[in-house]
């Protein structure tokens, strides 16, 4: 029995141990045709997956609970590092449009 829950606890501190933020860089000002505005950062979401997450903009502004893409405005264009944490399978970038 004893040897049961030694397993349970070695999986619970490693899945714990080796779950990250996703950390990232975003620069508002480049922008193409199609993009979001140059004050606007889009986090988008791949439709198969399931989502629960949390963005941390970097701007002061934090948004919990997030099941698809989201769309954040600043009060300026620039460079921000955004924080993503919770269930977040992937990032998706489709250019099928």
């Amino acid at each position: 029995m004893q040897k049961k829950y030694l397993v349970y606890f070695a999986l619970f501190i490693s899945v714990n141990l080796f779950s990250q933020n996703f950390r990232s860089i975003w620069n508002t000002n480049n922008i193409e045709s199609g993009s979001s505005a140059n004050n606007q950062i889009t986090v988008p979401t791949n439709p198969a997956y399931t989502y629960n997450y949390t963005v941390n903009w970097g701007d002061g502004n934090t948004d919990v609970g997030v099941t698809g893409n989201i769309t954040h405005n600043y009060a300026t264009a620039g460079t921000y590092t955004v924080e993503i944490s919770g269930t977040f399978p992937s990032i998706y970038f489709n250019d099928d449009n």
